[in-house]
C-alpha cells in the first residue's frame, strides 16, 4: 500500500494541474492551492483517517493502481481501503 499511495498522490496531483484551466499562469498560485491539499490529504492516509481519506473522492472516482485493474466509485473505492487496513497495510510515507 506504500507504493499505491504514491502512485495515488502523484496521480491526485498531476489530475489538478491537468483538469481544469488553472484559474491564474502563476504557478505559485496554483502550487499555494494544490499544496495545502495534497498536505491534508496525506495526512489523512497517514494518520489512518480513513473516513477524512475518502472525503477527498468523489462519488465517480476512478483509482488506478499499476498493475491492478481500475477500481471505480466511491463504494468500492471504500471497501478497497478497508479491506487494505484491515490486512494491517499500512501507509509510512507518501513521500
Amino acid at each position: 500500500m506504500k507504493t499505491s499511495a504514491k502512485y495515488l498522490l502523484v496521480f491526485l496531483s498531476a489530475a489538478l494541474l491537468t483538469a481544469s484551466k488553472p484559474i491564474s499562469d502563476s504557478e505559485k498560485e496554483i502550487r499555494n492551492i494544490i499544496e495545502p491539499l495534497n498536505k491534508k490529504f496525506a495526512n489523512a492516509i497517514l494518520e489512518d483517517e480513513l473516513e477524512n481519506f475518502l472525503s477527498y473522492y468523489t462519488e465517480d472516482a476512478i483509482l488506478m493502481i499499476p498493475f491492478l485493474p481500475s477500481i471505480k466509485g466511491k463504494h468500492a473505492l471504500t471497501v478497497h481501503w478497508h479491506n487494505n487496513m484491515a490486512k494491517g497495510e499500512l501507509v509510512e510515507s507518501v513521500d
